[in-house]
């Protein structure tokens, strides 16, 4: 199969997704609240199903390597310092500036990397992906917390920041599916095969909510941080990362897991975060819509790279 065929198999599934979700909002078939609790739906139930079995699933003989784990944890927090030194000291307004750091460092990974990956890799994965959950998420909400406080000169509540991550269904899910992997525990086909169903409703159902939160407002005002923090969490930081990642050698589902990490578009939740911590909600809601729907062609030319130089 060529990179380009490659490339369609792992993306436009995403895209149709996305777009059933606009045209869901289009034609009122379902209203705010109603998207709303689909959406908790997903992340209580149906995604933290499908991460637990991708792991139980898995064929990794081994453990993913300490390298392996801690080069994307490394890199995250790295992007995150470089950006705060950056924007700090940068002519836009405060507000914007927690937002901006935000959208450098902090992906939709959850959403966007086990569809990805199954879709690029097929069959069963190594497990990596699903593994590194329970690792990237909570730095990412850590340091979103960290910064959007500072800079809307607010006092960062660390101690809710850890109950919510002890309390994240992500997280709780990766780390139950890890101990059933390890142990010698079977789950009866009786009850597997209900929950193999409904972890296959996670991905569609997830991408349809988040496309119907495309919603437009006037970008004139804010054409210069959109652009900047599209181009960042997109462009920038993918490239730097996974080209690296490449350089140290790293290959197949791995590199692809990387490519997931880096170059998604923003996580759903930073437009939420944003506006509860007095931060410029509006261009966090305007750089999610925007990578979010620039990612397809992101995601689709790195694919098609990384595919026609053999990386995976």
């Amino acid at each position: 199969m060529g990179p380009i065929s490659v490339a369609l198999n792992g993306v436009f599934p995403l895209t149709v997704y996305m777009l059933s979700g606009v045209l869901v909002r289009r034609l009122n078939w379902m209203d705010d609240l109603a998207l709303e609790k689909l959406n908790r739906l997903v992340f209580k139930l149906f995604l933290p199903i499908l991460i637990a079995l991708n792991i139980i699933n898995s064929e990794f003989t081994k453990f993913p390597s300490i390298i392996e784990i801690l080069f994307p944890a490394v890199a995250v927090v790295i992007t995150f310092l470089i950006a705060w030194i950056s924007f700090s000291k940068s002519s836009f307004p405060v507000k914007q500036k927690g937002v901006l750091i935000q959208s450098a460092f902090r992906s939709n990974y959850a959403l966007f990397a086990v569809p990805l990956t199954t879709s690029i890799i097929g069959g069963k994965g190594s497990g990596i992906t699903e593994i590194l959950i329970a690792i990237i998420i909570p730095i990412y909400n850590i340091l979103a917390v960290i910064a959007l406080s500072y800079f809307a000169n607010q006092t960062a509540d660390l101690k809710k920041v850890i109950v919510n991550i002890v309390k994240n269904p992500l997280i709780i899910a990766s780390i139950v599916g890890i101990i059933i992997k390890t142990s010698e525990f079977t789950i009866p086909t009786l009850i597997l095969n209900p929950l193999s169903a409904m972890g296959k409703v996670a991905t569609p159902v997830a991408l349809m909510v988040l496309g119907s939160q495309f919603k437009f407002s006037d970008t004139k005002s804010l054409i210069k941080p959109l652009t900047l923090g599209c181009s960042l969490r997109l462009i920038i930081v993918p490239t730097i990362w996974v080209v690296i990642a490449i350089i140290l050698g790293f290959r197949g589902e791995t590199l692809v897991t990387y490519l997931s990490i880096f170059g998604s578009p923003v996580a759903v939740s930073s437009y939420t975060m944003s506006a509860q911590m007095g931060a410029d909600d509006t261009l966090a809601g305007q750089i999610l819509v925007f990578t979010s729907i620039l990612s397809i062609f992101t995601l689709f030319i790195g694919i098609v790279l990384l595919k026609n130089f053999n990386l995976f």
